[in-house]
């Protein structure tokens, strides 16, 4: 593993606290009683769904099909959300139909059921990493999070990064690991990645103006998704709000990693 921040955190033994724990079984106690299906492996499993439903909001609260591995998916991306899988996803869509390509691709599920069912396909997989911290922090900014009265949402997102990379340390050595600092400052030498492991032959240099409809797709998807809220806030591209907001959040972040 090349990134030694992601693979001395996943190691690291993750129990929850007792009330985290309270609160994780509370979503679905009433549910799954009488089958008494109350171990953490469950319960983290079915809280990850939840919060890929909330997630996208603009799909009616449910996870699209489309987005799901198929026999047809040639490439799956994915990371923790706020992992830069939107610029990932777009500048390799953008590359692709300046090839006179195109590519069908899962993304945005943000699920380790996903990652089991590109596994077993063998569908190459792309991962976006960041470091827990900061991608923590911005799902907080992006969900509205509290953290200084919601302490325990922090913990159970912590303890959901975990799982997820956990899952790619040990089931999936084959993966190519794109760090966010490469896909966000370098989406170049992203591609030049695709290319090599996966055998495509898109164009790897990017013009300012290739970019620019980048961030401006970004843009789309972000005001589409939130017409009446603040778009700096859910936008995947830094901003002054977005920095503000994140010099409070990350001190309270800090405690659980």
């Amino acid at each position: 593993m090349p990134y030694r921040y992601l693979a001395l955190y996943v190691k690291v033994p993750f129990p929850l606290s007792l009330k985290a724990e309270k609160l994780m079984s509370g979503f679905i106690s009433n549910l799954f009683a009488r089958k008494k299906l109350r171990t953490r492996t469950f319960i983290a499993s079915y809280l990850y769904r939840k919060e890929v439903r909330k997630l996208n909001s603009s799909l009616n609260g449910w996870v699209a099909p489309d987005l799901m591995c198929t026999k047809k998916t040639e490439i799956l991306i994915e990371g923790f959300p706020r992992s830069s899988s939107t610029f990932m996803v777009l500048a390799l869509r953008h590359v692709a139909r300046k090839s006179g390509t195109d590519i069908n691709l899962a993304h945005h599920t943000h699920d380790v059921s996903s990652l089991d069912l590109a596994r077993r396909l063998r569908i190459p997989a792309l991962i976006l990493a960041r470091n827990p911290v900061d991608a923590i922090t911005s799902l907080c900014i992006y969900r509205g999070i509290d953290p200084e009265s919601e302490p325990c949402r922090l913990e159970i997102l912590a303890h959901n990064y975990k799982a997820f990379y956990t899952f790619v340390v040990e089931k999936m050595p084959e993966a190519v690991v794109v760090d966010f600092s490469l896909a966000t400052a370098n989406p170049s030498g992203a591609i030049e990645l695709v290319n090599r492991f996966f055998y495509y032959d898109f164009p790897t240099e990017l013009e300012q103006d290739d970019l620019a409809a980048i961030r401006g797709r970004i843009r789309d998807v972000a005001s589409s998704r939130n017409p009446s809220g603040s778009v700096n806030r859910k936008i995947a591209i830094p901003s002054s709000e977005r920095k503000a907001l994140s010099l409070r959040v990350k001190p309270c972040v800090e405690q659980f990693i």
